[in-house]
This record gives structure tokens, C-alpha cells and sequence, in this order.
């Protein structure tokens, strides 16, 4: 139906359907806005540890290095691939250096 055809009860009620939605999109962006700083100062902690830091997913995959972690295996930047070796469980573990494996 073309605005021209509705009653001004309709319009209005469409009013302020569009603001509620409105509202609803600017609260969850603002949510969005504060989730994102919070993963921010979690990941620039991490990276800023002078502790290594490790991060795997629940099949044993390393996703996260820190610097800290690659600077005590001598790497700068990322960790090569290589560096990731199938153990005997064909779970991913780390080569040399004890981390087992989390998938059971």
C-alpha cells in the first residue's frame, strides 16, 4: 500500500515501528562498539605479556602466538608452519616442546 493510501494512524503506528527499530540497531551497535573494545584490550594484553602465550582451539590447534611465546623459540614474526606437526593421535601439537594435544 503507497503512503498516500494509508490513514495517518497507520503512518504513525509505521513511525514508530521505524524508531523502535532504530533504537534496537543503535543498541546493539553500541554493544558491537563495546565487545570490540574489550576483545582489544584483552588481545593488546596478551600481546604485550612478557610471558608466552599460547591460544588453541579444542582440537589442539595453535590460533595465537604472542610475541613473548615466539621469541622464546626464536621465531619474529609468525610460527611456520612447519612448526605444527600431526602427533600420534592425529590431533596438531607443537613439535619439541611438550604441549599436548586437547582433543580427546
Amino acid at each position: 500500500m503507497k503512503d498516500q493510501d494509508k490513514t495517518t494512524e497507520q503512518l504513525i503506528n509505521e513511525l514508530i515501528e521505524l524508531r523502535q527499530q532504530v533504537a534496537e540497531l543503535e543498541a546493539a551497535d553500541t554493544e558491537r562498539k563495546l565487545a570490540q573494545e574489550e576483545l582489544s584490550v584483552a588481545y593488546d594484553t596478551l600481546a604485550s605479556s612478557v610471558n608466552g602465550v599460547i591460544i588453541a582451539d579444542l582440537e589442539g590447534k595453535i590460533i595465537y602466538a604472542n610475541p613473548a611465546f615466539l621469541r622464546m623459540f626464536g621465531y619474529e614474526d609468525s610460527l611456520p608452519y612447519t612448526f605444527w606437526t600431526p602427533s600420534y593421535s592425529n590431533a596438531w601439537s607443537l613439535t619439541g616442546i611438550g604441549i599436548p594435544s586437547f582433543k580427546k
